[in-house]
């Protein structure tokens, strides 16, 4: 009876580890692939719900000539070089009966920008409810348009207890950094109710 010899059973076991040297590491290159795309695409999701819901908001939102019972602000900020809106709407938008007061803003924590959303039921002393909507921007702006008006360039700042009137258009441009990456996504808006109350 013949066995294996010493070197052929050396290169057997040499052959064997560099072919599981290489499916190991043709795995782990597959599942780091798959996760970094399942984080891309929960942030691009993430992203759009946003401006989907703020769109809904908008086309809701009103202003009254009672300050307190409706108004619609932008305001323009910025932390550093990186450009930021802010936005305070009266809006019928949302869960639940009746308008609410909602405010998107943007926060600095740990040198890093989110995105963060504060809702409040009007007319109710009620403490407003803060959320984080989209973490790790890198700017997030809102234009504004009145194309009444002669001037139909985009506006940083519109108050409508100064204006007396609701913008024609808003544009909300939201730049999210997936992978280190700048990917920017913008939407215009058309509020619906133009008259006052």
């Amino acid at each position: 009876m013949r066995g294996f010899t010493l070197v052929e059973v050396l290169v057997a076991v040499s052959l064997f580890s560099v072919i599981s040297l290489a499916l190991y590491n043709t795995y782990f290159l597959s599942e780091r692939a798959i996760n970094g795309m399942d984080d891309y695409m929960w942030r691009l999701q993430e992203s759009r719900e946003f401006l989907e819901t703020m769109r809904k908001e908008v086309e809701s939102s009103f202003y009254a000539t009672n300050k307190d019972m409706g108004r619609f602000k932008i305001i323009d900020r910025d932390f550093g070089a990186r450009q930021t809106s802010g936005i305070y709407m009266t809006t019928f938008a949302g869960s639940g009966s009746g308008y609410k007061k909602v405010t998107y803003y943007v926060e600095e924590r740990n040198k890093k920008l989110s995105l963060y959303k504060s809702v409040q039921p009007a007319g109710a002393n009620v403490t407003p409810v803060k959320v984080e909507v989209v973490d790790n921007i890198r700017d997030f702006t809102v234009d504004v348009f009145d194309d009444g008006s002669a001037n139909k360039t985009a506006l940083r700042t519109w108050d409508t207890a100064l204006n007396a009137r609701m913008p024609t258009r808003i544009r909300a441009t939201l730049t999210i950094c997936p992978r280190d990456t700048p990917l920017t996504l913008s939407e215009t808006f058309y509020p619906k109710i133009t008259g006052r109350f």
